[in-house]
Parts: C-alpha cells; structure tokens; sequence
C-alpha cells in the first residue's frame, strides 16, 4: 500500500480525522490545502510531509492550536481512508 493519497478529498478526510477536535473542520482544510498546492503544485504529492505543511498553515493562517501529526498513525489513516473511501 502507498503511504501517499492520491485524491485531494482522501488528503482532507485524513487530515480532518487527526485535526478536527481541535476545531479543523473540512472546509477550513480544504482552503489550507488549495493555499498550499497553489504555490507548492509540483511537489504536493499527498504524503506525510505534504499534511505536515498543511498542519503549518492550519496553525499560521487559521490561529488553531493543532496537535502534531505522527507519522506512523498518519499511514494507518492514509490506509484506512483510502480503503473505506475506495480510494487505494
């Protein structure tokens, strides 16, 4: 199994799931992403280091106070998502 997400939607459902108790909603994601691939497009690949940027952006430009995402539950999100979405 791939520990990248192909799908933008896969990406934001994974993050929501790391990042929404502390107030990340799906929408919120979605434009830190868009702002994210809009000046990073040639290296977003939906990877760990790709959600760890995003996270940054989150906190930056969001005023969240966010957790910090951990590797190796990253790719069991990424895998989880990614079968239950169809997406792997």
């Amino acid at each position: 199994m791939s520990h990248k997400i192909k799908s933008p939607y896969c990406f934001v459902d994974t993050l929501e799931s790391f990042l929404g108790e502390s107030g990340a909603t799906v929408d919120i994601i979605a434009s830190a992403l868009g702002d994210y691939i809009r000046f990073n497009y040639q290296d977003y690949v939906g990877s760990y280091t790709d959600a760890c940027h995003v996270r940054d952006i989150l906190e930056s430009s969001y005023d969240l106070n966010l957790p910090p995402l951990d590797a190796i539950q990253w790719v069991q999100y990424v895998n989880h998502n990614a079968n239950y979405l169809g997406e792997s």
